[in-house]
């Protein structure tokens, strides 16, 4: 990701992009267009299928929304940034996202008979816009519905119900929308870090990569945590590589607006980031005020957000024994289903390293039962082989991980993730939840 062969950071990103001269991008863009077509008669096809025509009008004006959306995206977001990412190109991008989350729909509604947490969202949502049109915000003082985090999503899907309809398919393709976000602004972090081209190839990843365009891509938690996962990097990138203040900005915000839905998942970003604030950031600097200041600052945001997450899951304190024992009943809370493995205790070198595997890469081809885990071993097996290929860049990205903030957050938040879920026993939740972790694993190998 970086020079390593310099002492200092480069100021500037990567020259490729910005110096293609227009026609090359006019004829990629052409490349793509028959792709385009099919996938939007492809798209519309699948809509006829999973949508009841009695959804239609009210998904019609989320669509006009997304629309509208997806174009700011591209003109501020995307090509500011990125000529060479063509207008096609980050159309079939949209629509790879759109038919993520209409699959995820008719998952949801056909193939789980209307089990899940988007339903809770969605007829809880309806309860709390009836007062927010009212101006009657009181129902936030005493509004609970299960954990904390599903009370605070309810009562964000209750704003989106009191300025548009409430319309299920409609809400998966705006938070899918708003998960694309998220990946923006993972794409604009690589782009100030990346030196070279394999930029491009995380293109490939984080745009069209199967989990993504179908985990994060219905209406809950997991597409928020990914566009605030994603704003928080960009911000933090920005401000660690360029001395960009504005980034902190950026990076304030989606530690607060994910720290609203998952306390714990903005303490492991904040964790991330005081990691490479003294590993890197301190390292460069020559000021004593971005010692002091700086660190105090990180510190402390670091400790508060750790804090509110060991009260999110109820842990009494952070000893060692208190951790055991939430480890151990999170992992016999998860092992159930088809879907479950046998756990092993992390506390040990051995048991670590197999959670670490499984945690990253499983489950594997033979270890598939069915086509949706199937599916998921065969695309772990895909970017698997690429950071073998890119086995290299790895090992000079991890010489440097004094000298480039971006190698030192990426791997701080991959590695305590990686830990968290190997909490876990159910390879489903695994596939689900690994998907925030990927876009901070890839940046290893670029």
């Amino acid at each position: 990701m970086a020079r390593h062969s310099q002492p200092a950071l480069p100021r500037a990103s990567h020259p490729g992009p910005l110096s293609l001269p227009p026609t090359r991008t006019v004829d990629e863009g052409r490349r793509y267009t028959p792709f385009v077509l099919l996938g939007f008669v492809g798209w519309l096809l699948l809509l006829t299928v999973a949508a009841p025509v009695a959804e239609w009008p009210g998904m019609f004006v989320y669509l006009v929304v997304v629309v509208a959306l997806a174009n700011v995206l591209y003109v501020k977001g995307i090509k500011p940034v990125d000529p060479s990412f063509s207008g096609p190109l980050f159309t079939l991008a949209v629509l790879a996202k759109l038919i993520g989350s209409t699959v995820r729909y008719w998952i949801l509604t056909d193939v789980y008979n209307s089990g899940g947490d988007a339903l809770t969202y969605f007829g809880q949502g309806q309860v709390l816009a009836s007062y927010y049109r009212d101006l009657d915000f009181s129902v936030w003082a005493w509004y609970v519905h299960g954990g904390e985090g599903t009370t605070a999503m309810v009562k964000l899907v209750g704003f989106l119900y009191a300025l548009l309809p409430a319309n299920l398919p409609g809400s998966f393709f705006l938070y899918a929308t708003l998960a694309l976000t998220g990946a923006v602004f993972f794409y604009r972090a690589i782009l100030i870090s990346s030196t070279d081209e394999s930029y491009k190839t995380y293109r490939w990843f984080i745009f069209f990569l199967p989990s993504i365009l179908f985990w994060p891509s219905s209406l809950g938690k997991d597409a928020w945590i990914f566009f605030c996962s994603g704003v928080a990097t960009y911000g933090w990138i920005l401000y660690a590589r360029k001395q960009n203040v504005g980034g902190l900005f950026w990076a304030g915000l989606g530690l607060f607006l994910v720290n609203f839905i998952r306390p714990h998942t903005a303490a492991f970003l904040a964790l991330a980031m005081a990691f490479s604030f003294f590993m890197t950031v301190t390292h460069r600097a020559r000021s004593f005020a971005v010692w002091v200041v700086g660190g105090v600052v990180v510190a402390l945001l670091a400790v508060a957000l750790v804090r509110s997450g060991a009260d999110f899951l109820r842990l009494e304190n952070l000893s060692v024994e208190a951790v055991e024992e939430f480890y151990a009943e999170q992992q016999e809370r998860t092992t159930g289903g088809g879907s479950s493995y046998e756990t092993v205790d992390v506390f040990t070198p051995s048991g670590l390293a197999v959670g670490l595997v499984s945690a990253l890469a499983r489950p594997f081809p033979w270890e598939a039962h069915n086509p949706q885990m199937l599916i998921a071993a065969l695309e772990t097996m895909v970017w698997l082989g690429f950071c073998w290929v890119r086995r290299g860049a790895f090992v000079r990205n991890l010489r440097a991980i004094r000298s480039d903030p971006a190698v030192s957050y990426a791997l701080a938040y991959s590695v305590i993730m990686l830990l968290a879920l190997t909490s876990l026993g159910n390879f489903g939740l695994i596939a689900r939840q690994r998907v925030v972790v990927l876009p901070f694993w890839w940046m290893l190998f670029l």
